[in-house]
């Protein structure tokens, strides 16, 4: 009979394995302890300087070249672009480019996009977007790396491919990226001022108000550049600009590729009530003017939303007031995020994650609200989330784990006076996480927690440690610096007298014979004490991991879900 019911276990696996929502599913953890203590897990998130040596003026993108040298580009406003070490030790950043004397900088206008040739290891081009005046105009062009210095550009190696007449100061766009298909994406604003007084959204004839997909490699005509044979307008006879990929945008401040979809999202900076995130598709009209999000604008009620493509998610300006596009998270730190699209505004300072399949409903979560002004999102190259800001940092986003523990200390873990006598609750956090852990007496007991690491079950020095035994709850922070098992204990006190410890486990969730991942022999382990409890012959405790006293469905879904996963 219990061959039958692991035998079914493994079919159970197999299912809960392949289901996308398991597979990510996190969030607020739950685990029932023995007795009267409960712990609770909650995963969120923080900012911290990615390069403390580092400080820049005005940052408005960072960049990696895709050259597998995994260094970083970071792009200032007034038009210098730095490289450096991908390291939190980085000391210093080196001037790659500078061509000051070239750009209009203020207000929205500045160098303002970066990107490198997919063959960039090859034939060392690269492409900038960049304001100039007289007369002003968006320069879209290409430069080369010296060829005795990887890490300094050729200032006089300048092709301009393309250049469009800019109307006012604002809605520059700036945002250049290569696709997946090779081919250089561009984004331009509708020229300026309020409301497309110009009515640029709207006319194909103009290349304002719009993205826009060229061929570098090749020419047409007097151009520098080709046009790809699918673009959506290619060889119209209304006088559309054959450049268009697609239009009826306002300002799009930042777009980026899933790599893995091939989706392209855009963020579009609205203009007194909407900000909006749109899928970006071939020939497509996103409605500016015409509609700000999903409102009408001109008219202000009742518009023709024929053929319109309304965003995929939408905020008002009770949230922010300038919308800053990010990239889909596909790193490997911070797992609860893959697959969702991070972005933030630059007003408010916020950050959300996205989530959209294309089928579902959207879901839109805060992940935090920061005092920072965010111009640009970036990533590196191992698709790790940047994020520029204008006091000259450049942050890195991560994961911080909650967790209270609930209980009596005479009963909850298993005390003695003098001895412990089992493993108290076992709290997960990843390599890197910063943990806060507060715990609650509900006996009138204080507290004090301390990490063990040289395990002699005593705070010795250099071992972290709070020293408030005032109060029956304990706020205590540190870092999970150090992957793999570790013990962190809690002493009370009652009057002069120190009692037992309690024991608090960093370890990785599922993982049942403690190697450091979650693989076949914690998928066994479960399936042979599938059902057991106390009394059973069988009974495995480190398998009842919700320590309900039985080894359970919910036992089950937690290996499936963290099953792959390593500390």
């Amino acid at each position: 009979m219990r061959k039958v019911i692991a035998l079914g276990l493994f079919v159970v696996f197999t299912f809960l394995l392949t289901q996308p929502a398991l597979a990510c599913a996190r969030g607020t953890l739950r685990f029932a302890q023995k007795s009267d203590s409960l712990t609770e897990t909650q995963y969120q998130y923080r900012l911290e300087v990615a390069f403390p040596n580092l400080l820049f003026d005005k940052p408005v993108g960072i960049y990696y070249a895709g050259d597998g040298t995994d260094r970083l580009f970071v792009v200032e406003q007034q038009g210098v672009v730095y490289v450096f070490e991908n390291s939190e030790e980085v000391a210093t950043a080196n001037v790659f480019l500078d061509i000051r004397d070239r750009v209009l900088f203020g207000g929205e206008q500045g160098l303002l996009g970066l990107a490198f040739h997919p063959s960039f290891s090859e034939n060392g081009y690269f492409y900038v977007d960049y304001t100039a005046d007289s007369p002003r105009r968006t320069i879209i062009a290409r430069y080369s790396v010296t060829l005795d210095d990887p890490n300094e550009a050729d200032k006089n190696s300048e092709e301009v491919l393309l250049e469009v007449e800019q109307p006012f100061a604002n809605h520059n766009g700036g945002q250049i990226t290569f696709g997946p298909d090779g081919y250089l994406y561009i984004a331009l604003g509708d020229g300026g001022s309020a409301g497309d007084p110009l009515g640029n959204g709207q006319n194909r004839s103009t290349l304002l108000g719009s993205i826009l997909r060229i061929d570098v490699d090749s020419t047409s005509g007097v151009a520098n550049y080709g046009i790809p044979s699918d673009n959506p307008f290619v060889d119209n006879t209304e006088g559309y600009r054959e450049e268009i990929y697609a239009y009826g945008l306002r300002n799009p401040w930042r777009f980026s590729f899933d790599p893995e979809s091939g989706w392209l999202w855009a963020a579009d900076v609205g203009q007194n009530r909407i900000e909006e995130i749109d899928i970006i598709e071939k020939g497509k009209n996103y409605g500016w003017n015409i509609m700000e999000g999903s409102l009408c604008y001109s008219p202000s009620e009742g518009c023709n939303q024929t053929g319109l493509e309304l965003p995929i998610w939408e905020y008002g300006h009770g949230l922010g007031n300038s919308v800053t596009g990010g990239f889909v998270y596909r790193g490997s730190k911070l797992t609860d995020l893959i697959g969702a699209y991070i972005y933030g505004d630059y007003g408010s300072g916020r950050i959300w994650a996205l989530r959209f399949d294309g089928i579902n409903d959207p879901v839109n979560t805060e992940l935090l609200e920061t005092n920072l002004n965010i111009p640009s999102f970036g990533v590196d190259e191992e698709n790790e989330i940047l994020i520029c800001a204008f006091d000259g940092r450049i942050y890195k986003l991560t994961s911080v784990v909650n967790i209270h523990l609930f209980g009596s200390a005479a009963k909850g873990w298993g005390f003695t006076e003098k001895n412990i006598t089992s493993p108290g609750p076992t709290i997960t956090a990843k390599e890197g996480d910063l943990v806060n852990l507060t715990l609650t007496s509900a006996d009138g007991i204080t507290h004090n927690f301390f990490v063990d690491y040289d395990g002699d079950v005593n705070p010795s020095v250099g071992e972290p440690k709070s020293l408030d035994f005032q109060t029956t709850t304990i706020n205590y922070q540190f870092a999970a610096t150090i992957p793999g098992t570790f013990t962190y204990y809690c002493q009370y006190h009652k009057g002069t007298m120190f009692g037992a410890f309690i024991v608090a486990q960093i370890k990785l969730l599922g993982d049942l014979n403690n190697n450091g991942i979650v693989d076949i022999f914690d998928v066994v382990a479960v399936a042979v004490a599938f059902g057991a409890e106390p009394r059973d012959p069988n009974w495995n405790p480190v398998a009842d991991l919700n320590n309900d006293d039985v080894v359970d469905i919910f036992d089950v879904v937690t290996v499936a879900t963290n099953f792959g996963k390593t500390a």
